[in-house]
C-alpha cells in the first residue's frame, strides 16, 4: 500500500527539484514546438503490395483486361467486385487502400478513346497514396501496350488510351505534413517523455542522495510512483503545448475522436515516461541513461513503427521487430484520430498493448530500485 505522508513528502521534494533544475522545462516546453516546427516544415516525402479493389461489372474485354493486369502485378493485392458500397466500407474500415472504378460506360467511351478510371486512394498513407498511383498508371499503360501487341492492325499510338484520375480520402488536400506530422506526434512524444523519465532515478544515483532515500520509510513503490506521477503531469503539460503548435501552426484535421486523440497520447506519454524510469534505474547515471533512451526508445520509434517508412516495404525480420514495437500502433491509431476518423478496433487495440506495456516498464522499474537500495 501507498504511506500518503511519504507520498507528499516525495512529491513536494521532486516539484523542489524541478524548481532547480530547468533543464527539464525547456525539454518539456521548449523542445516539443522546435520539434513541430522541424517535423512540420522540413521533412517533407512525397510501398508492396497495395491492397486494392476494382469496382467492375466486367462485361467488356477492357474491363476483364483491366482487372488481369492489377490482379497479375506484383505492387497489387487486387480483388474485383461489382458492388461500390462493399469497397468503400472495406476502404472505410482500412481493410484496403484505395478503390480503382470501371463504371457502366467503361467499354463504350474506351472505344471512342476518352475512357476513365477513376482512383481513390487513402491519403492518410501519403507515400502509399503516391506510389499506388504511379503503380496503377504503370499497370493500365502496361494493358494498352499488350492489346497493341496483340493487334496488329494498331500501333501504340492509335490504341484507345485511359485517363487514371486520382483523388484522396483522409487527406485532401494532399498535404504531407498531414501525414508526417499525425504519426510524428509519437516521435515528439517519445523524445520528450522517455528522456524526462531517464534522468529521474539516474539523478538520485548521480547526486549520492539515492541511499538517503533508501534509508527513509519510503518504499521503491512510493519512490518510484512519486516520480512517476510528477513528471507524467509535467509531461501533459508538454502534450498541450505540442498539440496547440501542431494545430496553431499546421491546421491538421481532426476528424476522430477529440476525446480518443487526448487518451491515446497520454496513455502512450505515461508509457514513454515509466519507460525513461526503468532506463534511469538500470543506467543509475543521467549520460548513460539518456544515450540508451535515444537508442533505445527514440530511433527505434522514428525508423521502426512506420512513420516515415511503411513497414511492408521492409524485410520480414524488421517488420517483426517493428510490429513488436508499441509505438507502431500508436502510431496507426493517431493517424486515424487525425486523418480518418472511426477506426475504434485500432484504437483499443492500441491501448491495450500501451496499458500493458506501461504495467511492465513500472513493475520492473519498482523492482529493479527495491533491489539496488538494499
Amino acid at each position: 500500500m501507498v504511506n500518503l505522508n511519504f507520498l507528499a513528502i516525495l512529491i513536494k521534494k521532486e516539484l523542489g527539484q524541478v524548481r532547480r533544475d530547468k533543464s527539464v522545462l525547456v525539454i518539456a516546453f521548449l523542445l516539443p514546438v522546435i520539434l513541430v516546427l522541424i517535423y512540420g516544415f522540413a521533412l517533407r516525402m512525397d510501398v508492396k503490395p497495395v491492397k486494392i479493389a476494382i469496382v467492375s461489372d466486367q462485361k467488356s474485354a477492357i474491363e476483364r483486361d483491366v482487372a488481369s493486369g492489377f490482379l497479375g502485378s506484383k505492387y497489387f493485392d487486387t480483388r474485383v467486385t461489382p458492388d461500390l458500397g462493399a469497397a468503400k466500407e472495406a476502404f472505410e474500415n482500412h481493410e484496403i487502400h484505395g478503390i480503382l472504378r470501371l463504371d457502366s460506360d467503361f467499354a463504350k467511351n474506351f472505344a471512342k478513346g476518352k475512357a476513365i478510371a477513376q482512383l481513390t486512394l487513402n491519403g492518410s498513407q501519403a507515400q502509399l497514396a503516391q506510389l499506388a498511383h504511379s503503380y496503377a498508371q504503370g499497370v493500365i499503360s502496361g494493358v494498352l501496350e499488350n492489346r497493341a501487341k496483340n493487334n496488329s492492325n494498331l500501333t501504340a499510338t492509335q490504341t484507345p488510351q485511359i485517363s487514371l484520375n486520382s483523388r484522396l480520402w483522409f487527406n485532401e488536400a494532399n498535404e504531407s505534413s498531414w501525414f508526417l506530422v499525425s504519426g510524428q506526434y509519437v516521435g515528439i512524444v517519445t523524445l520528450v517523455c522517455i528522456f524526462i523519465g531517464c534522468i529521474v532515478i539516474s539523478r538520485e544515483w548521480d547526486r549520492g542522495t539515492m541511499a538517503s532515500l533508501a534509508a527513509t520509510s519510503a518504499s521503491a513503490l512510493e519512490i518510484v510512483f512519486a516520480k512517476v506521477l510528477i513528471y507524467y503531469a509535467l509531461g501533459l503539460c508538454s502534450l498541450l503545448v505540442t498539440i496547440v503548435a501542431g494545430e496553431a501552426l499546421l491546421a491538421i484535421p481532426i476528424r476522430g475522436s477529440v476525446s480518443m486523440l487526448l487518451i491515446t497520447l497520454a496513455q502512450y506519454e505515461l508509457e514513454m515516461i515509466c519507460l525513461g524510469a526503468l532506463i534511469s534505474a538500470i543506467c543509475k547515471n543521467q549520460f548513460l541513461a539518456q544515450e540508451y533512451a535515444l537508442i533505445i526508445g527514440f530511433l527505434p520509434t522514428v525508423l521502426l513503427s512506420g512513420m516515415l517508412f511503411d513497414l511492408r516495404a521492409l524485410p520480414l525480420a524488421v517488420q517483426i521487430v517493428g510490429y513488436a514495437l508499441p509505438a507502431t500502433y500508436a502510431v496507426e491509431a493517431l493517424r486515424v484520430c487525425f486523418l480518418s476518423g472511426d477506426g475504434s478496433g485500432i484504437i483499443a487495440l492500441n491501448f491495450v498493448i500501451q496499458a500493458l506495456w506501461t504495467a511492465f516498464f513500472f513493475a520492473f522499474a519498482v523492482w529493479r530500485v527495491k533491489k539496488d537500495s538494499k
